[in-house]
């Protein structure tokens, strides 16, 4: 397909003869995989019914792949193991600790109205299988209010009922804007908690028993030949459903109807076990964030501590619920995230270099003598040899000493010395030359540093951010974008931690901070780079072609603070890109793009009293901004007004003076770039008018 690839081989002795070695290595096993659950089950030794070999992991495994492990008669098991299951264990003990008596897993009701709340939010980071935009985008729509709308979701949220529109059509009758009707009253039983639609595998079976006589290993054959889809077979298995609903007094015409539906149905129906088991794991884990959200998530997070790309995700969803975060703390972290006081404590295995052995020399010494009570008190007590000083700088970093009094770069920089302090003490200790000090058990008689740490000059957020984040993987204590946090509301329209759920071509904008630049030449010549841009959530890569290079190249360098703007492709799930066709500093947005503040506030809200406050903020500070609000109405749809005549100048100063009137996070800058905030809310439709602040409605 590549006329450049077909000239080379004509003309390169050496590539065709790679392309010949090509050619024949094409289509060719490259290794054996080790399937990551099948277990294969025989009545006796497996020696004596499949063929067997070890892997490079000494795994025993069969030669023979699943199919043919099933073609020969042998039960094939997948047994899924969950780290949703290990979760769920963990914060169930931090809950029952907190509770005082045992809560089992068993124990979580199905029915209570806070989980199907938060599922309606589409709070759901964290919850089993509900984590996605769309997955979150479905619940919004569908607003569940029952363990079987649950089960649906699972079978629902797929490629093929979602191409095939049954989302919509699910929503449509579960909320009456649709009949939930059947073509003939066998079916109404069967399908009536899926509202007339047939989404399982296991309905097809139901319906074929009930109308046509099946048993249920005839039923099986049915679904098995609809999967498959082979026309001799449906063939057959039509005359005979045809025939099996005669018997049963059902008319011709309708039972060609009932089997050509379920023959639609049956390529998207869904196993019902697998929907029930997985909506089992969805509502603990829904009930868990909803009733007990600090242990779920300190528990989520202790699961997920090695990705540095997930964690940042966990956090801002615990700031966001308005969760307290602490750092890591020498006397109050234990190897894992826990909950202390209703906050989530860091956990020390999540800080890099330090290792296990470190981690529980440091919880026994605690444990036994008590909290550290301050930086000599902990390099005299701990072993100096599993805490090294690859150690200490690391949890200094990580800001694990900082309720010990000290800032991070007083503590780095007298690691040296601390340490020599420390081993010199118990050397003197275990030399009995502590004697000296026994009537003075002030530790500032031993101290050497009684007369103060080695002078440092406190490190700059700049710096401490990213020292910090070398420990621990993503920036925890704050985030060098955070300044820009209201740009990044107004104008942006995605998260890299949600690009790979948005549609391929989508155009985008995001608000980031450049990591790394590789700079390299396209085919013809020109100039092109390759770009790593991080955001709150996570990172992502930007392709940025020769002309966007020439036209922001200048904005691009490694720490610039940007708004980026392009299409997203999404070609690879698992690594999206974003095709860069636009850049401004974030330093400049405010003051290049924004043309109006947006006010989001709800119809009833907006009395005399704050058009009058917001009118006395106009006469304080005037400026070139008109000012919109964004009226919430009872109906549920949204009002867009503009208030002519009041116009405000931009900058913190007057977006803190607006958010003491609508509330923290209510206000944005609108402007050319703005995405549609319309769709950032629930589909509520909007309709634009002009008003005067004189008060009329």
């Amino acid at each position: 397909t590549n006329p450049e690839l077909g000239r080379l081989e004509e003309t390169d002795p050496v590539f065709r003869r790679v392309v010949g070695h090509a050619r024949s290595l094409e289509g060719l096993a490259r290794h054996a995989s080790t399937h990551a659950a099948g277990v294969v089950v025989a009545p006796g030794d497996l020696t004596d019914y499949v063929p067997l070999y070890k892997s490079n992991r000494d795994e025993i495994t069969t030669q023979y792949d699943m199919k043919s492990v099933v073609e020969v008669g042998l039960l094939k098991m997948d047994f899924l193991g969950l780290r949703t299951l290990t979760v769920i264990h963990r914060a169930l003990e931090m809950v029952s600790a907190k509770l005082g008596r045992k809560i089992a897993p068993e124990d979580i009701p199905f029915d209570d109205p806070k989980v199907y709340e938060l599922l309606s939010s589409g709070e759901t980071i964290g919850v089993f299988q509900f984590e996605s935009s769309g997955m979150r985008g479905l619940l919004k729509s569908l607003k569940p209010t029952s363990f079987e709308d649950v089960m649906a979701c699972t079978a629902i949220y797929r490629p093929g009922p979602l191409g095939a529109g049954m989302d919509k059509e699910f929503i449509d009758r579960k909320h009456g804007r649709k009949k939930s009707e059947v073509l003939h009253p066998a079916m109404e039983e069967v399908l009536r908690e899926t509202y007339g639609i047939i989404v399982y595998q296991d309905q097809v079976m139901a319906i074929a028993a009930r109308m046509a006589g099946f048993s249920l290993g005839e039923a099986d054959i049915l679904r098995r030949a609809m999967g498959k889809k082979k026309p001799e077979e449906m063939d057959k298995q039509r005359a005979k459903f045809i025939d099996g609903c005669k018997k049963k007094h059902v008319a011709e015409g309708v039972a060609g109807q009932v089997f050509d539906l379920m023959a639609y149905f049956a390529g998207y129906g869904f196993n019902k076990s697998h929907s029930a088991a997985y909506a089992v794991l969805s509502i603990q884990t829904a009930w868990l964030k909803a009733n007990h959200a600090a242990e779920f998530l300190a528990a989520t997070l202790t699961s997920e501590m090695s990705d540095s790309k997930r964690v940042p995700v966990l956090i801002e969803d615990a700031r966001r619920l308005g969760l307290r975060l602490d750092p890591p703390d020498l006397n109050q972290s234990e190897a894992t995230f826990t909950v202390k006081e209703g906050g989530i404590v860091f956990g020390l295995a999540a800080v890099k270099n330090v290792g296990v052995g470190a981690i529980e020399k440091i919880l026994e010494v605690r444990r036994e003598g008590g909290p550290f009570a301050s930086l000599y008190d902990f390099v005299t007590r701990i072993d100096l040899k599993t805490v090294n000083r690859r150690v200490v700088e690391s949890l200094a970093q990580a800001g694990a000493f900082d309720a010990l009094g000290r800032h991070r770069a007083e503590v780095f920089t007298a690691v040296p010395l601390l340490l020599e302090s420390g081993a010199r003490a118990r050397l003197d200790r275990e030399r009995g030359q502590v004697s000296l000090f026994e009537s003075t058990p002030d530790e500032a008689a031993m101290n050497p540093f009684r007369a103060g740490l080695p002078a440092a000059e406190e490190w700059p957020e700049s710096q401490l951010l990213a020292l910090e984040k070398e420990v621990l993987g993503f920036y925890f204590s704050g985030h060098p974008l955070s300044r820009f946090a209201l740009e990044i509301r107004s104008f942006g329209n995605a998260k890299t931690s949600e690009v790979a759920e948005l549609p391929d071509g989508m155009q985008i904008v995001l608000g980031a901070m450049v990591t790394k630049v590789r700079s390299t030449f396209d085919r013809r010549g020109n100039r092109m780079a390759f770009i790593e841009v991080e955001d709150f959530t996570g990172t992502m890569e930007a392709i940025v072609f020769s002309d966007p290079l020439q036209n922001f190249g200048d904005c691009l360098a490694v720490d610039s603070m940007v708004l980026l703007g392009g299409a997203l492709s999404v070609k690879d799930e698992a690594d999206p890109k974003l095709l860069l066709d636009r850049a401004i500093p974030l330093d400049q947005v405010a003051e290049k793009l924004a043309d109006r503040f947006l006010l989001d506030v709800e119809d009833p809200d907006v009395t005399d009293e704050f058009i009058e406050k917001l009118k006395a903020l106009a006469h304080r500070r005037m400026g070139p901004l008109k000012t919109v609000l964004r009226l919430g109405l009872r109906d549920g749809n949204m009002v867009q007004v503009e208030l002519q005549s009041i116009r405000l100048p931009g900058g913190a100063d007057t977006v803190a003076d607006l958010e003491l009137l609508v509330g923290e996070g209510a206000v944005r800058y609108g402007g050319t770039w703005a995405a549609a905030p319309a769709d950032r809310r629930g589909g509520r439709r909007f309709e634009s008018r002009t008003a005067s602040p004189a008060g009329s409605r």
